[in-house]
């Protein structure tokens, strides 16, 4: 088995003698160029992102993420790999063996960067191998780790598509705003092209990604108002509360009207405004403390009696 990397790209090629030899050589030169995101995608794929690279809220919410998509146990992830196999027969067994050389190839490479020192730095930064006393382990690679690598890519690129029709009223709405010609270009601004940085690995030039038809006979687009009736065109909202009339504050208390005859206290009827002819007589003022003001007058008033007659007519 041969590895033989481009020149100008790295890519690897891989030629081998035999069928196990060419897996192994896959698996040694995956592990080569992705050992550390191949290792972090197996611990995404099983919920354990947090433990393995450190418990920061994007990690968090990363695996949180995959693991809704394939919550699979350690039992389950076995069963998919021994059913897969049993149903296909004899290519299944044969498929079993090519994992098993390519894992041969991967765990080859980590027994071989770890006795070099030369595994991804990563390793280091989050705790797992000590650059000075090459303390630690790098975990082989099993079966398992490549379901859970499986519901990973899956989640990541088969759970796309949708978003036609919101496209298409986006589109619109540019247009509108900006003029066909214009709002044309700034909404296929938004939209994915390829890097014209990156570098192609595709033999005869890049991959046709996202392009037009030659020669279009139409294009169909929904309208902003059928959109909004059809239930095809919407997104899901949560209804709105219903509409009650506010509820009027309480009334506030009202004090009793006065009995007739009782004294109580008015703008004019304070001790200051009081003639010194009505101030308090020597017997009012040996009343017990305990005498309170008629239960018709507010609390608020603590005047002496006195203080509360009215004033003698000025005619």
């Amino acid at each position: 088995m041969t590895i033989v990397r481009d020149k100008r790209t790295g890519v690897p090629h891989i030629t081998g003698t035999t069928r196990y030899g060419t897996e192994f050589g896959a698996g040694y030169a995956a592990a080569q160029d992705r050992l550390w995101l191949m290792d972090l995608f197996r611990h995404v794929g099983r919920g354990q992102l947090t433990p393995f690279a450190g418990g920061a809220p994007a990690n968090q919410g990363l695996e949180q993420q995959f693991w809704r998509s394939a919550p699979y146990t350690e039992a389950e992830l076995e069963a998919q790999i021994e059913s897969a196999a049993a149903k296909a027969g004899e290519r299944g067994k044969l498929a079993l063996a090519d994992v098993d050389a390519y894992l041969d190839g991967v765990n080859a490479y980590i027994d071989a960067s770890d006795k070099g020192r030369y595994f991804p730095g990563e390793y280091v930064l989050t705790g797992h191998k000590d650059a000075i006393t090459n303390a630690g382990t790098i975990a082989h690679f099993e079966r398992t780790d490549l379901i859970a690598l499986a519901s990973v890519i899956g989640s990541l690129f088969g759970s796309g598509g949708g978003g036609e029709v919101a496209n298409a009223l986006s589109l619109l709405a540019a247009q509108e705003k900006y003029g066909v010609a214009e709002g044309t270009k700034v909404w296929e601004s938004f939209r994915q092209r390829n890097d014209p940085e990156a570098v192609l690995t595709q033999q005869g030039g890049s991959f046709p990604y996202l392009t037009k038809p030659d020669d279009p006979r139409a294009a169909p687009c929904p309208t902003p108002a059928r959109s909004r009736r059809s239930p095809w065109c919407t997104t899901a909202r949560a209804a709105p509360p219903p509409r009650t009339r506010p509820v009027p504050p309480p009334p506030p208390p009202t004090r009793p009207s006065p009995r007739p005859g009782a004294a109580c206290p008015t703008p004019w009827s304070s001790a200051a405004s009081t003639p010194r002819a009505a101030t308090r007589s020597p017997s009012s003022a040996r009343r017990p403390a305990t005498s309170r003001p008629s239960s018709s007058c507010s609390r608020r008033s603590r005047a002496p009696a006195s203080a509360l007659a009215v004033p003698p007519s000025r005619a």
